[in-house]
């Protein structure tokens, strides 16, 4: 996670410095279930801001419409970064469908 850490801490990047301080209180929820889930909402909008973002980045080569943070996300900026995601991590939507229907009856 260092290395990770010192790479994103670069000048001119206005998020770099929460990066420390967000892990920092990412740990202490994830310590405590009780704080965990007092921090539900904080984690809702956390999630929010960062796909909001990542659409942001991404829609240079998408052409996506990005609207601004404060507004409920679209379901193009979602499908944006979750096509992002599953083309990570090698995911085909059909194993995606057939992970969430597994062991409904």
């Amino acid at each position: 996670m260092t290395a990770s850490l010192s790479s994103s801490e670069r000048s001119g990047d206005p998020l770099s410095g929460l990066i420390t301080r967000f892990l920092v209180a990412s740990t202490e929820c994830l310590a405590s279930p009780v704080t965990l889930a007092a921090s539900a909402d904080s984690i809702d909008e956390v999630l929010r801001i960062a796909v909001r973002l990542a659409a942001a980045r991404l829609s240079v080569s998408t052409g996506a419409q990005i609207t601004e943070l404060e507004t409920p996300l679209t379901a193009t900026e979602v499908a944006v970064v979750c096509s992002r995601l599953l083309t990570e991590v090698d995911l085909d939507l059909f194993e995606l469908a057939m992970w969430r229907n597994w062991g409904q009856a």
